[in-house]
């Protein structure tokens, strides 16, 4: 299991270092979300990260941004997505996000992961309540071939029982 770091949708004081201290210390993948921002601003954000932070870079939006940035892949949000099967990209992951069970059963094609949310009730996201029944999760999980990474609320529970139950052998 990897670890997966989403950025604030807002700027954050001392964001560039923080990104760069997390990828030294061996992060692999940082998904940059920031609905709000415009091509400009992504491009000075990862302007300024170091070349190894810049590896481990996602793109939520603006993937155009990928062919002048060496960075590791592209997701699609629900929104975004083209219709499946999606295309792959060369030397880039792809990954999507998903909030129904029955997207599990779709061929995405080309896809390397997915985001499945929300797990339990969002703690960033006002209202963004869990979507699941965690017995009835485990159950589709075991036949899905994507893999998948749990996103929502975090609680004293939560991290065990995402691993256990819906992690186990995923992402």
């Amino acid at each position: 299991m990897h670890l997966v770091v989403i950025t604030s949708p807002t700027s954050i004081p001392h964001e560039i270092p923080l990104c760069n201290r997390m990828q030294q210390a061996g992060l692999k993948r940082l998904h940059l979300r920031k609905p709000d921002w415009d091509r400009s601003d992504a491009c000075s954000f990862l302007s300024r990260l170091d070349q190894g932070t810049l590896r481990t870079v996602v793109l939520h939006d603006w993937h155009e941004l990928a062919t002048d940035f060496p960075v590791k892949g592209i997701h699609y949000t629900e929104k975004s997505r083209p219709r499946p099967p999606l295309p792959p990209q060369d030397n880039m992951t792809i990954s999507t996000a998903l909030h129904d069970l029955q997207q599990l059963d779709v061929d995405y094609g080309a896809l390397d992961y997915a985001f499945l949310s929300p797990i339990f009730d969002s703690i960033s996201k006002a209202g963004y309540e869990a979507a699941f029944d965690l017995d009835n999760l485990t159950t589709c999980i075991a036949a899905c071939n994507i893999p998948l990474v749990a996103l929502g609320g975090k609680g004293v529970h939560a991290p065990h029982t995402v691993h256990l139950k819906c992690m186990c052998g995923k992402s």
